[in-house]
């Protein structure tokens, strides 16, 4: 779940957040998959379904900055 917090903390930083959010991901991909059957009923699996949405924002939010970067730094290219 760290890194998932850590991903949309370093959203300015599209590389860094993208990244961070993936590995959120697959660790919480991992982990879901490890869980013994008598575990998968408790608390757990709600934590890691969390750690992967937020790693999926954090993910999605790098993105936009990139794209929203992108644009700025092309409009202001364009007016020189």
């Amino acid at each position: 779940m760290i890194l998932g917090i850590l991903s949309c903390v370093f959203c300015c930083m599209p590389f860094v957040g993208a990244i961070l959010g993936n590995m959120a991901k697959n660790k919480a991909d991992d982990a879901m998959h490890r869980l013994p059957s008598w575990r998968r009923y408790e608390a757990a699996p709600r934590q890691l379904q969390l750690a992967r949405t937020l790693g999926t924002i954090g993910v999605c939010l790098s993105v936009f900055m990139m794209v929203v970067g992108l644009i700025v730094r092309i409009a202001t290219w364009n007016n020189r």
